[in-house]
């Protein structure tokens, strides 16, 4: 079964992580497709200062995509 979409995902991720302290940021991804901002986006997190860790889990279905931070 489904559960939502990758913004779905990636906002829980972000409150999740900004719960106990870590900064998150939004990462917004896009394949070149006209007409599209952007179609995937995923949860970074900073565990250390500097040091930021994709919390993508679609990564293994994903194709390359160019990416654009968001920060929220």
């Amino acid at each position: 079964g489904t559960f939502g979409d990758c913004d779905d995902l990636a906002v829980f991720q972000a409150a999740l992580v900004r719960a106990v302290g870590i900064p998150a940021r939004f990462m917004a991804l896009a394949n070149g497709r006209r007409g599209m901002a952007f179609n995937h986006v995923r949860t970074e997190a900073s565990p250390a200062p500097g040091r930021w860790r994709s919390l993508d889990h679609l990564a293994p279905r994903t194709p390359v995509l160019r990416s654009t931070r968001l920060e929220v």
